[in-house]
């Protein structure tokens, strides 16, 4: 697959693509007198709705988010001091991964289309297009100091002659107080960190950050109800029964992330002798246990959002297939 040896190309042109977007984007902001704060949020619903939630992968994020996860840790599986990283991780594990998940979609008759001209090649681009995007909407979101203090000052001076590539960097990359302080200096501007106070503090900020977002993933968590539950515990059972009819395996993340959503369930009547109660006969039958058309049609709906974000693709796509 010679093209792979092209992916830093590819990434920098999304990178100068990108880019280029934001000058623009901000620089009209600054004409009408936008606030910088204002302008920064709106530009993370700019790229949120209009690149990501457009793009090939996001649509089909059901089948592919594993891609982009794997990518995000190319270095933790080659030694990227040795060898590519990113070259070896498109050349082998997304390959993969793509293979199996194409054999799969070309199965499901509504999506086949959009599958059928599919080459990895292409698939690559749109790739590596997603985790440009994603890398700087998360520098965004995750609200890390330096980087917003620097993206605020260019704003500000309306220059942004500094605003190079390693904003875009992986997202694991913290921008360093001394480059910070660097580029503030060239404009002449003391840096004002009240609410950093350096390096440790921003680390704590981070931790904040990420202790806020799991305890919101707990919140979704309790959101389920026990019928959709019930539900999930059916489309787990249908996966694992078609993948063993494919001699292949769920992957254990997803089995462990839906057995801790559904591990409220205390229905103990599995363990007597006439164990075909409700519990029993909602999983077996899943959607079909109801005729009323409107609460299947309901519950699917809610499980399908509830479960977009929570990284569990294939009971996600089997939940969305069911005929209401």
């Amino acid at each position: 697959m010679e093209f792979l040896k092209k992916h830093k190309k590819i990434t920098e042109n999304e990178i100068n693509r990108l880019k280029k977007h934001i000058i623009e984007s901000l620089k009209k902001k600054f004409e009408i007198g936008r606030t910088a704060e204002s302008s920064i949020k709106n530009l993370s619903i700019d790229l949120h709705n209009n690149f990501i939630c457009k793009s090939f992968i996001y649509k089909y994020r059901g089948y592919f988010e594993n891609c982009l996860i794997i990518l995000n840790n190319h270095k933790s599986l080659y030694d990227s001091k040795k060898t590519d990283s990113i070259y070896n991780t498109l050349n082998n594990e997304i390959y993969e991964i793509f293979i199996s998940k194409i054999e799969i979609a070309k199965k499901q008759e509504y999506i086949k289309e959009d599958f059928n001209d599919l080459t990895y090649e292409s698939f690559v681009k749109h790739l590596l297009s997603y985790y440009v995007q994603n890398n700087f909407y998360n520098k965004l979101e995750s609200e890390e100091g330096y980087f917003l203090k620097l993206l605020e000052l260019f704003y500000e001076i309306d220059d942004y002659s500094q605003f190079d590539n390693s904003f875009f960097s992986d997202h694991e990359k913290i921008i360093t107080l001394e480059k910070v302080e660097k580029i503030f200096n060239m404009y002449n501007k003391k840096l004002i960190l009240e609410n950093f106070g350096g390096q440790n503090n921003l680390i704590e900020t981070q931790k904040k950050i990420s202790s806020d977002l799991n305890n919101e993933l707990k919140d979704s968590l309790k959101e389920f109800s026990i019928d959709e539950k019930y539900i999930i515990l059916h489309a787990l059972y249908k996966v694992i029964e078609i993948k063993k009819y494919e001699n292949r395996s769920l992957d254990l993340a997803e089995f462990l992330r839906v057995i801790r959503i559904c591990q409220d369930i205390d229905d103990i009547t599995l363990f007597q002798t006439n164990y075909t109660k409700k519990f029993y006969n909602q999983v077996s039958k899943g959607l079909d246990y109801s005729t009323n058309t409107n609460f299947k049609k309901k519950i699917k709906e809610n499980l399908t959002k509830k479960l977009a974000d929570l990284k569990v693709p294939e009971v996600y796509d089997y939940i969305k297939s069911l005929k209401n």
